[in-house]
């Protein structure tokens, strides 16, 4: 006959422990794959004329002009962001990786808005910033819930 202590070892053994499973990616997962996201969604959206080498090399040109445009057109607006501090950030892979996303996506959502008036298409424009603001507005309510407020989530508040 076997014990009864050592059938209760055996079950709790078989159990599978799902306390280590985490129902939600981590933070950090997000924050290293929210650039990708962002390149690949340019990409797509791109009209296929503007695409070079790479789709991702297309994306990834077209959001450094996008960023451009939005501290050319309205220096005064976004005074309260350290420029220099922010292109340093954001050229740097490692650094990028370490950003809010919610302030990149907030200022391309303002760029996009602002620039739909010239382009051929201003709603499919349009969309695009609507579409980069809500993705800006996901990424400040993940970071907030995540309680990762810094400087730069901040200032990703008052862009958006």
């Amino acid at each position: 006959m076997i014990p009864e202590a050592y059938i209760a070892f055996a079950q709790h053994k078989l159990e599978p422990d799902l306390s280590d499973i985490t129902p939600d990616p981590s933070l950090q997962f997000s924050r290293e794959t929210w650039f990708d996201h962002i390149r690949d969604l340019y990409a797509v959206s791109m009209p296929v004329s503007f695409l070079g080498l790479t789709q991702h090399d297309g994306g990834f040109s077209k959001i450094i002009d996008d960023v451009r445009f939005i501290f050319r057109f309205s220096p005064y607006w976004f005074s309260f962001l350290n420029v220099p501090r922010f292109y340093n950030n954001f050229m740097d892979p490692y650094r990028r990786s370490r950003m809010q996303p919610s302030l990149l996506l907030a200022l391309l959502a303002v760029s996009k808005c602002l620039q739909s008036a010239e382009q051929e298409s201003p709603a499919e424009v349009l969309r695009v910033a609507l579409l980069l603001r809500d993705e800006a507005q996901g990424y400040l309510e993940a970071s907030l819930h995540a309680r990762a407020i810094d400087v730069e989530l901040a200032e990703a508040a008052w862009v958006r």
